[in-house]
């Protein structure tokens, strides 16, 4: 592989002129509970609530439901082959023999907060579908008849073939956790009918697998069910005012035409660099140059380069770029953290009517970034979080809150306050309290640092120090922002989208010190699934174990009951539709005081249901009995309440506890309720 770092041509041009220029030619794993559990409780030094989370209510000025397919460009169709195929189709993921590791196509949905807001606004929800899922005529090449070969769909269809493969689509989050699965089995009518499998209700990001033959969806090798490529639409219902950013990791491409003699085109791809990337890897495979394309050729595009060209290499048949072979081979580029971060494009130019290919960007050798058929107008997706009291340091009040980065880049969040109320000076700290946030990303605002992509998290500290002659209480704001946003929205001359706000009232009082101060923790845990009137087998439900993510499920007052459960399921025996999920909150007091007033709220994971009557409160060793009010989604929450999502997507449990000892005997208990996977 050789060092690329040579421009050339196109000098001058920005990416809007390159789009104008090309549009001429046309269930969730708990990680650690403070990210999924609220709380709040009165603590005499300074009563405090959660973070209010003001995401500045979506309002479009005509609210409607739209169907946004992927791909958006009609020059493309995405096709998904059979393992029974060889990697000369063009597909190295799937076919055999590549040393391909992950046989699936995979796409990943950016949904957040704002994006469910707009759906519900425009009276619906944002849904997962697939447009001609089946493989069966129309795009579809069965039992290897290509669409140049055979240009009637009659000729791909079933009948008169007799053996088109099944496929399966599955909708799954960014831990690969399987949520809806959507089968299409051989000789499913041919259909341009979309099937929408699956309903969001939590932001976050998700994944798409396609998977086309018998092999993988029922263990049949029989090579004419195996031996098809597929071609579909990935389809999300929502707000055309807030469409989900959707894009794939790997997969295939090939031109939208029957027509072998079509004219050449210039297809154009995109994706976003996070800001501590130091080295793309960009890879495409069997784009059959000189084979039976003697003219196409790649070039790459920086958010830097001035509209200058990168020249790239097109690989031959069945082989990766740049001297590859099979499985190896790419194009190396040293880039700049922070200043090359934001929307990268490759150019596929001159490219044929029939040839199926692919294009992959990574960072490193083998970290594949998400592309787009379209350049995308924003960017970013982060949860803020607080649900602890203050810690007095020095004099100054520091509240915690937990950032995670949702997004599928690395990303960093910049965060202000455009107000400071009178008689109180602020300072964003890290997560120990005392070292002082810096501004890393250079736009003037201290902020987190990088987080890396999915669920990358980090803890920092606002703390306000208040003056001798300070009010008792203030309210103050705080906006949050995506440097990754912000980079793609100023890369394409667009206006900054709103912060994120946080909102937070902060009471001073100096009537106890630090060291008389209630704590309360909380350990959540699955301690049970049934499935058609049964445990699932192969679990060990009653296990105690250690959650590496937190350190609160180690005190020393746990001894008075066993935190059993577990965190997570393992992949190889996940959840299905109907299985009951039962959830444990344990608490326990073990402050220096009582912890007073006590509220909990535990939302309802996405992709399940809360079912009726199902919680139970168990304080010290007494029976457990019924407790907590059940929202149902959307529902507005109370005010003051403890709910990390103020938005109650998927409906939430508020459990009002009232005091809780901090004696040991009556310091300690746990909440219970159990859902249904959907």
């Amino acid at each position: 592989m050789r060092q690329l770092g040579q421009f050339r041509g196109n000098s001058g041009q920005t990416l809007l002129d390159r789009q104008q220029r090309l549009l001429s030619e046309r269930h969730p794993r708990i990680r650690s509970v403070r990210h999924r559990l609220g709380w709040q409780f009165h603590v005499p030094a300074f009563l405090t609530t959660s973070f209010l989370l003001v995401t500045h209510p979506f309002q479009p000025a005509i609210a409607q439901l739209v169907n946004i397919a992927f791909p958006t460009n009609p020059e493309v169709l995405f096709q998904t082959s059979g393992p029974a195929r060889a990697p000369i189709v063009g597909d190295w993921y799937t076919t055999a023999p590549s040393a391909s590791t992950d046989r699936l196509h995979r796409f990943f949905i950016n949904i957040t907060q704002q994006d469910l807001d707009a759906a519900a606004a425009a009276g619906g929800q944002v849904q997962i579908g697939v447009r001609d899922g089946q493989s069966n005529g129309d795009v579809d090449e069965v039992n290897g008849r290509s669409l140049n070969d055979f240009p009637n769909a009659i000729d791909r269809s079933c009948p008169p073939e007799a053996n088109c493969d099944p496929t399966r689509f599955t909708v799954r989050d960014a831990n690969n956790t399987i949520l809806a699965t959507q089968v299409f089995p051989s000789g499913t009518p041919d259909s341009p009918a979309i099937v929408f499998f699956y309903t969001v209700t939590t932001p976050g990001v998700y994944q798409v697998t396609s998977e086309t033959g018998a092999l993988p969806i029922s263990g049949d090798p029989t090579p004419a069910l195996n031996d098809d490529d597929n071609s579909f639409e990935i389809v999300l219902q929502g707000s055309a005012a807030s469409p989900p950013l959707i894009g794939q990791t790997q997969g295939t491409f090939q031109r939208n035409t029957t027509d072998i003699n079509a004219p050449l085109i210039t297809l154009p791809f995109y994706f976003l660099v996070g800001p501590d990337v130091n080295s793309l890897f960009l890879r495409n495979f069997d784009l059959d140059v000189p084979n039976f394309s003697t003219t196409g050729d790649v070039e790459y595009f920086s958010p830097t380069g001035g509209g200058a060209a990168i020249p790239g290499t097109p690989s031959g048949q069945a082989e990766w770029n740049n001297g590859g072979d099979l499985n190896t081979g790419g194009d190396t580029l040293a880039i700049t953290p922070i200043a090359d971060a934001g929307i990268w494009q490759a150019d596929f130019v001159n490219y044929n009517a029939s040839n199926q290919t692919l294009f992959e960007a990574n960072t490193g050798t083998n970290n594949r970034l998400v592309v787009f058929d379209a350049t995308p107008t924003r960017a970013g997706n982060f949860t803020a979080v607080h649900n602890r009291p203050p810690v007095e340091v020095q004099g100054a009040l520091c509240y915690d809150i937990d950032i995670t980065n949702l997004f599928f880049t690395s990303d960093i969040v910049n965060l202000r306050i455009p107000t400071v109320p009178q008689g109180y000076t602020f300072q964003f700290r890290a997560g120990d309290r005392t070292t002082v946030l810096l501004d890393t990303d250079g736009d003037g605002n201290p902020d987190t640092g990088v987080l890396a992509a999915f669920t990358g998290t980090r803890t920092i500290s606002l703390c306000a120090t208040p003056a001798a002659d300070a009010p008792n209480e203030v309210t103050v704001q705080i906006e949050a922002s995506s440097f990754m946003d912000q980079r793609v929205r100023g890369q394409l001359s667009l206006p900054p989208s709103p912060p994120v706000v946080l909102q937070k009232q902060i009471r001073r009082d100096s009537g106890v010190p630090p060291e008389n101060r209630p704590n309360l923790r909380l350990v959540k845990r699955i301690t049970n699934v049934f499935r058609s009137g049964g445990a699932l087998p192969g679990v060990n439900f009653a296990q105690v174990i250690d959650d590496p993510g937190t350190t609160d499920d180690n005190a020393a007052g746990w001894a008075q009951i066993q935190l059993q459960g577990i965190t997570a399921l393992p992949l190889t025996n996940p959840v299905q539709s109907n299985d009951e999920v039962t959830y444990r909150v344990y608490f326990l007091s073990d402050g220096a005081a009582p912890a007073l007033t006590v509220s909990l709220c535990d939302l309802i994971p996405g992709g399940t249901t809360f079912i009726p009557d199902t919680a139970l409160l168990q304080r010290g060793n007494n029976s457990p009995t019924p407790t907590g009010d059940f929202l149902t989604p959307l529902t507005p929450l109370p005010l003051e309440n403890a709910c990390p999502i103020q938005e109650n997507p998927n409906g939430a449990l508020i459990v009002n506890l009232g005091d809780v000892s901090n004696v040991a005997g009556n310091n300690f208990g746990f909440i219970q309720f159990r859902v249904r996977v959907n």
